[in-house]
Parts: structure tokens; C-alpha cells; sequence
């Protein structure tokens, strides 16, 4: 069953207690505004699928996630190619997800999300996070915008 437990540790505490060194990953103070922002997002859709690039340490992916797991039509992709000093290998996100009972409707990409964006279809995704520059920006936008309605 999915759901949240009050003994599963907060993010920030997982990875205090993870043995990843401090300044190997980092939920920043823009994280809460930037979540609900994403959550204001996808109350209008029918569906949940997420798509961020540029995961880092999760700070936006798990609270979005733990959010909107429990919705019918939920699906998050994650892609991160790990270029960032504060990002995390992204089995550590999927296991801390996974404390909360969290598996379904999940994918983690360690790699470039070029092949993963040439892969979607044009009405993949209800939510696109690009964190940061990526070298395909430029491709993803022009491929997701000039489809939508």
C-alpha cells in the first residue's frame, strides 16, 4: 500500500544519516514554493506525469511525488546525469520513496534525456521541471510546447 509514514525520516535527515558526505547533495529554501508551484500545475489534469530533468538531490521529485503517487493516472520521470556535485545517485530518491511505500508509476534515469525525450510522445508529460541548463533545452522545449493544444 502507498502511503506516508511518521517513521520514515525527512528527506534531509535520510541523507544525514545515508553516509553521503554533506555537500554531496543539497534540498535548497526555493524547494517549497517551487513544489507547490509544480502541485498548482497538475490540480487542473487529469493525470500526474511528471517529467523532470535535472533531479539533483529530489528536493522538488519527492515532495511533488509523495503528493501525487495516489492519483490514478500517476507516472514520474526522472533524469539526471549526475554532472552536479549536490546530485545524488538516483537509487537513493526510489529508496527513500520506497520507505514511504512509493514504487509504482516510477523511473529513474541516470544519463543524458536526450533519449528519453526523443522516446515520450508529444503529449507525454502533464509537468516538465527543467532544473538548471540543459544542452537539449532547446530540443525539449521545441518539441513539447509546439504540441500542446
Amino acid at each position: 500500500m502507498e502511503g506516508s509514514s511518521s517513521s520514515v525520516p525527512s528527506l534531509v535527515d535520510y541523507y544525514n544519516n545515508s553516509g553521503l558526505p554533506a555537500g554531496a547533495w543539497l534540498v535548497g529554501p526555493e524547494h517549497p514554493a517551487l513544489e507547490e508551484l509544480g502541485l498548482r500545475l497538475l490540480a487542473t489534469a487529469s493525470s500526474a506525469r511528471i517529467l523532470e530533468l535535472g533531479v539533483q538531490s529530489g528536493g522538488f521529485a519527492v515532495p511533488v511525488i509523495l503528493a501525487a503517487a495516489r492519483r490514478e493516472r500517476f507516472a514520474y520521470t526522472g533524469v539526471d546525469n549526475l554532472e552536479y556535485t549536490n546530485a545524488v545517485p538516483l537509487r537513493y530518491i526510489a529508496t527513500y520513496l520506497g520507505l514511504h511505500g512509493i514504487t509504482r508509476g516510477l523511473r529513474f534515469v541516470e544519463g543524458s534525456a536526450g533519449a528519453v525525450v526523443q522516446a515520450a510522445s508529444s503529449h507525454a508529460y502533464d509537468l516538465i521541471l527543467i532544473d538548471h541548463y540543459k544542452p537539449d533545452t532547446r530540443s525539449i522545449c521545441t518539441r513539447f510546447v509546439r504540441a500542446m493544444p
